[in-house]
């Protein structure tokens, strides 16, 4: 299959190269990371070992038609990139988004169409090195689902993609719901490892971390309650700390953004959590506390 990966970040750039092992792909993203792809290959460390050899470019014109566009920008670009991906999506594409936050489907949807996105998630670990050098710091669990919740012949074909390049997928009837637990476990750990300027695992070695992400799967459970998920306490407790394990060496994306500098997702991912609750009358003080702090931590 012609895959168009958007986004060359450390997640954007891993998937390339494992589904350039048997598909045609081409990663879109800045300047040095594409010319760096282009000259010398992605080379690819960790729990994964290869140089990978997908194309590279700086912009979707003139890629013509692809079967599937993997959205992995950061969530707060979303909208933009894909506008600017569509000279790369035609009739037959399929928009796949694995990235953090629960609206990303919504925003591409409202570009390209209800019709042509499949929603999903992963928790692989994924650091980025230097241009063209990527470390896959965990494996994890990859789920995708067609946002309605029907069952669909491209769902499984996705799913199988990605199986195949190594990365275990499967397919949900409620990517919904599962979006949503996700944006709970990822409000658990990756704004602590913000806070902290820790590795994923660090956060299972400290009683007073572990206390804070028993308490925003707390109010993960209530906030998700009201939505209409029934999910336990326990089940979201368990699912954080299994990711910690599977990727206790990953510095967690907010970690790289805010050691980089750079703006984080927060608000789409703790903001959202905190968001929803507040609609629905949850009181979240522990996850607006840490929104907030998160937040304030970017002022220039």
């Amino acid at each position: 299959m012609r895959v168009v990966i958007l986004g060359a970040g450390a997640m954007g750039s891993l998937m390339g190269a494992l589904l350039s092992q048997y598909n045609e792909v081409i990663i879109v993203g800045r300047e040095a990371q594409a010319r760096a792809i282009s000259m010398s290959g992605l080379r690819v460390e960790g729990a994964t070992s290869m140089v990978a050899m997908p194309k590279s470019a700086t912009t979707c014109k003139g890629l013509g038609e692809v079967g599937l566009l993997i959205v992995a920008v950061k969530s707060y670009d979303t909208e933009a990139a894909v506008k600017g991906a569509k000279p790369a999506i035609g009739p037959g594409t399929t928009v796949l988004t694995l990235q953090n936050g629960p609206m990303c489907a919504e925003r591409i949807a409202s570009v390209v169409g209800k019709d042509k996105v499949v929603a999903g998630w992963t928790s692989h670990g994924a650091t980025y090195i230097e241009p063209g050098v990527v470390r896959h710091a965990g494996k994890g669990d990859t789920a995708i689902g067609e946002p309605d919740g029907r069952k669909s012949p491209r769902a499984d074909r996705l799913a199988a993609l990605l199986t195949k390049a190594g990365m275990e997928a499967r397919v949900s009837d409620d990517i919904g719901y599962e979006l949503w637990a996700k944006c709970v476990v990822n409000a658990a750990i990756n704004p602590l490892t913000a806070l902290l300027r820790c590795k994923n695992g660090r956060l299972a070695e400290s009683p007073d971390a572990r206390l804070v992400v028993h308490a925003i799967c707390g109010e993960g459970s209530k906030a998700l309650g009201a939505l209409g998920y029934c999910v336990t306490l326990n089940e979201l407790e368990d699912r954080a700390w299994r990711v910690v394990s599977q990727t206790s060496e990953n510095s967690s994306s907010m970690l790289q953004d805010v050691q980089r500098g750079r703006r984080t997702e927060i608000d789409d991912i703790t903001g959202a959590l905190c968001e929803a609750a507040r609609r629905h009358g949850v009181a979240v003080p522990v996850s607006e506390a840490v929104w907030r702090l998160v937040r304030a931590s970017q002022i220039p």
